[in-house]
């Protein structure tokens, strides 16, 4: 279950009520008897009692004994019927009612006021496992005790058609619902010879006693197919129960779900949670095959220990469907609802999950039902999350069987390109995610993207070598198959943005009042969230308590937060164009009146300057001979730009190093293709290039001359020059004279001459030497009494350092890590163009959105004459990952444009 850790299985409940109550708590308070002081007190037995809701009678007494304090008598029947114990002391405020060496759960004695609940529940065993539990009474006013059970019941109305597999509850803020402080209960509804509960029906699950807030209910069908909703249980006091009426429709989004909560047996392999199993017995890989199913675990077990054999034959000349080839027995496999399975071949049961090939020296394979519930091409997202074991050295193939395509995937949200021989990649049917990319022990989620799935569509899982001397074990759990929710873009008002714009995108939000997954609304085609408004209210951002967004092309709304109302939603967007697009992922909403409402937009004046780290020489576009940077430089056609790793490093589509000769960009002029022939073609026809040292130069294109003033390497100081050089340029651009000053610091955080980086690391000495860079480049050249007579200065580059203006954001306790910035500010009377432009906000100039580490500053004259500044991500400049684990398409850097209107 997503998010969720599963545990092994007890027992359930539903039978015929003696009453009813629908979304509320019915408190069992009992009654003070007929008001008569006695000193023979009677024993009042409550008819609203959990577990008179479970069709159990409170009205016999026989055979249990009653505690007051060290005192133990038995009740008896007076000559009108009622129960009672015979004259007690007044010190007896107390009783326990008991069954004297009865089997409770988990080792729980007979009388224990914390005896506890089982975790794993079975639908038609409930009661063999309540009624033993010890009934509890405090004397009231009257002298009488008034019994309750000890524990709190959910009383759980589900309507609708269809039969139910599962109902798991979960405490949202992690309090125990069941035994050893699991904050989960599972209840198997498959009846054992009787298959699922068919709806509508009643369900009973009882639960420990305590403070709970929400709590998540997820139903699973017959058809795996589910629903998420939630349960408001502020507090649930012993005796407690708190009824719900449930309409059941299966999510109309997901397609397949498989959460494996009806697996209960077995060790946690995430550690988190003990492990329970019906005896302590290690089944192996060939135990417990006679089990049925629904035998209760009560027993703790071992880290590791699997809770059964091999689900299927051993050998893969016998394997077959699951039905019709099983290891375990007949009434285990459909008590788990494996039966449809196409393959569950060396698969163990765990703790809501199964193990594939785990315990054997070759791999497992799994293969899912059909997706039964299409009814036409569909294209959907495959989710699941697995977990290899300790020393994994294989991989993880992935398979999308008899229709679809796999077209794209994402590895623990970072999504992945298709590159043949990358560590993770995707090609036409298959998908492969090789241990060499880091992953190790834990659990790890992907979604997987396919094109054209069909009702044969299944989807398969296993390890890629057929090798008996690998690690192929891994743990599989929460495989989701939703239907794929496309970007709108066809919004009104968008093709009014024709130019990079400020706007407004409005609609109309409502969830239903079962929705419980947070809602992810994203901007995947460009555009940044700046801020947002529900029903008129400014909302935070969501990840801190700080009030001003960093810019972001994603949110999350939390539908616990607001009612099944409509909401009026308005999102402020930066950097927002027409091509930009609004994706929603989520379940149980409705979205409406969607536009967007354009409130500004950035006009080119007079001089137009565009930064920009393109990552070692636009290594991204340069397999295609860079028309897409080509194209996309002209779109926005800047007078001036300044490019930062400028110079050819890699091999097109790799992370091998290119040869000097075949470098495509390389200088000024060099390489095969060259700065000057690549500028001519965005119409710049004037290239100079910054101090040239070590494949990381600047480059300067424009449409006017350019003249290098200065090449800035060495610094005076021996083994500490400006690491990937600098320049100092000139040009004219409406009638003025522009001082450009260029600059790429030093990228580590240890200083590059340490001789133990760590320790160097460790004391920021990184920043030191940054800091060394900058001053000696501003002495050469805006503090330099030689140039006392200019002004007009731009001072800009990967600066690789953080500002102090940003530190409302970042919250770093040392000002060391803000030297270099606080250097610049205090010390050169340059201003940062972007924070001024966007004062309180944080604008992060890296893809990853973390961080702002590019710059642009002016002097005075120039700050004056800026009209828009702007981070820009379009279509093309939004974040693609690439087939190499460093580099990202088209670059790790966003773009930063700059007008001036002189």
């Amino acid at each position: 279950m997503r998010h969720i850790t599963a545990l092994p299985a007890v027992f359930a409940a539903c039978l015929s009520l003696l009453c009813s109550c629908e979304d509320e708590i019915k408190q069992d308070n009992g009654s003070d008897g007929d008001g008569t002081q006695s000193a023979v007190p009677e024993i009042l037995l409550n008819s609203y009692a959990p577990r008179s809701y479970m069709g159990m009678k409170m009205s016999d007494l026989s055979g249990r004994s009653v505690k007051l304090g060290t005192r133990k008598v038995q009740p008896v029947i007076d000559e009108n019927g009622k129960w009672t114990i015979g004259p007690v002391d007044d010190d007896y405020l107390e009783m326990t009612v008991y069954k004297e060496n009865a089997q409770l759960p988990f080792g729980s004695k007979a009388d224990d006021r914390n005896a506890k609940i089982p975790f794993s529940q079975f639908y038609a065993t409930t009661i063999d496992a309540m009624k033993d539990y010890p009934l509890f009474a405090k004397k009231n006013r009257y002298g009488n005790y008034s019994l309750k059970d000890g524990f709190a019941m959910l009383d759980i109305q589900v309507n609708g058609t269809g039969s139910v597999n599962s109902i798991k509850v979960k405490s949202r803020n992690g309090n125990a619902l069941s035994a050893d402080g699991l904050d989960f209960v599972v209840l198997n509804c498959i009846r054992e010879g009787s298959g699922p509960v068919t709806l509508p029906a009643r369900f009973q699950i009882p639960v420990q006693a305590g403070t709970y807030g929400d709590l998540d209910i997820y139903i699973c069908d017959s058809k795996h197919q589910m629903k998420r909703t939630t349960a408001s249980v502020p507090a649930f006091a012993a005796g407690d129960v708190k009824s719900l009426n449930i309409d059941y429709s299966p999510s109309s989004i997901v397609l397949f779900y498989e959460g494996f909560d009806n697996c209960v047996w077995g060790a946690d392999p995430a550690g988190q949670n003990k492990g329970y199993a019906p005896d302590s017995v290690n089944p192996g890989i060939d135990g417990r095959t006679t089990a049925t199913g629904y035998e209760q675990a009560y027993t703790e077990v071992q880290q590791g220990v699997p809770g059964t054999g091999y689900m299927t034959p051993n050998s893969w000349n016998n394997a077959n469907t699951v039905d019709a080839s099983h290891k375990m027995s007949e009434s285990y496999i459909r008590s788990r609802a494996f039966m449809d399975w196409k393959y569950l071949f060396r698969v163990q049961e765990y703790q809501g999950c199964i193990g594939v090939g785990v315990n054997y020296q070759y791999r497992g394979w799994v293969e899912t039902p059909v997706l039964s519930n299409l009814t036409a091409k569909t294209d959907v997202e495959l989710t699941f999350r697995f977990n290899p074991v300790d020393g994994w050295n294989e991989g993880l193939d992935v398979a999308c069987l008899d229709g679809g395509e796999i077209v794209g995937f994402s590895f623990d949200g970072v999504a992945q390109t298709d590159a043949s021989g990358n560590d993770i990649w995707a090609t036409g049917k298959s998908l492969h995610a090789m241990a060499s990319t880091g992953v190790t022990s834990g659990w790890h989620e992907v979604m997987v993207t396919v094109r054209n799935a069909t009702s044969s569509t299944r989807f398969q899982f296993r390890g890629t070598s057929t090798s008996g001397s690998d690690k192929h074990g891994f743990y599989l759990d929460d495989i989701t198959v939703r239907k794929a929710q496309p970007p709108v873009t066809d919004i009104p008002g968008l093709s009014d943005l024709t130019t990079l714009s400020k706007a407004e995108l409005s609609f109309k939000l409502k969830f239903e009042d079962y929705a419980a997954e947070p809602l992810k609304i994203s901007l995947p085609t460009g555009g940044f969230f700046t801020g947002m408004k529900i029903d008129g209210r400014a909302v935070n951002d969501e990840d801190s308590d700080r009030e001003a967004w960093p810019l972001k092309s994603e949110y999350m709304i939390d539908p616990e937060q607001y009612t099944s109302e409509t909401h009026d939603v308005v999102f402020t967007v930066e950097s927002a164009d027409k091509d930009m697009s609004v994706k929603f992922e989520g379940e149980n909403f409705t979205c409406t009146d969607m536009a967007v409402k354009k409130l500004s937009s950035i006009q080119k004046k007079s001089f137009r300057l565009l930064l920009w780290n393109i990552q070692f020489g636009m290594w991204s576009d340069q397999g295609n001979n860079y028309d897409n940077f080509v194209n996309w430089l002209k779109k926005y056609d800047a007078d001036c730009c300044v490019f930062i790793e400028a110079e050819t490093v890699r091999k097109s589509g790799s992370s091998a190093d290119e040869s000097a000769s075949a470098k495509k960009l390389n200088g000024a002029s060099g390489g095969t293709v060259g700065w000057s022939t690549l500028a001519k073609r965005y119409n710049h026809n004037y290239v100079a290039v910054s101090a040239d040292k070590d494949n990381y130069s600047q480059e300067v294109t424009s449409k006017t001359s350019v003249t290098r003033v200065l090449e800035i390497y060495d610094t005076g100081v021996s083994g500490k020059p400006i690491k990937h050089g600098a320049g100092y340029f000139t040009l004219n651009a409406g009638g003025r004279k522009i001082n450009i000053v260029t600059y790429h610091a030093m990228p580590y955080n240890y200083d590059p001459n340490a001789a133990d980086q760590d320790a160097s690391a460790a004391a920021r000495e990184g920043d030191l030497y940054r800091l060394h860079e900058v001053q000696y480049l501003m002495k050469q050249t805006v503090l330099s009494s030689k140039y006392s007579s200019e002004n007009n200065w731009i001072f800009l580059g990967d600066m690789n350092s953080h500002s102090p203006v940003d530190n409302w954001y970042y919250r770093y306790s040392s000002t060391q890590i803000l030297s270099v910035q606080d250097y610049i500010r205090n010390n050169t009377g340059l201003s940062d163009v972007i924070a001024e432009k966007y004062p309180g906000r944080f604008m992060p100039s890296l893809m990853d959105g973390r961080f702002r580490i590019d710059y642009v500053y002016a002097s005075s004259s120039m700050m004056n004459a800026v009209t828009e500044a702007v981070v820009i991500r379009d279509k093309w400049t939004s974040e693609r990952p690439s087939n190499v684990s460093d580099c990202t398409h088209p670059s790790d850097h966003r773009p930063i444009l700059v007008d001036f209107e002189f």
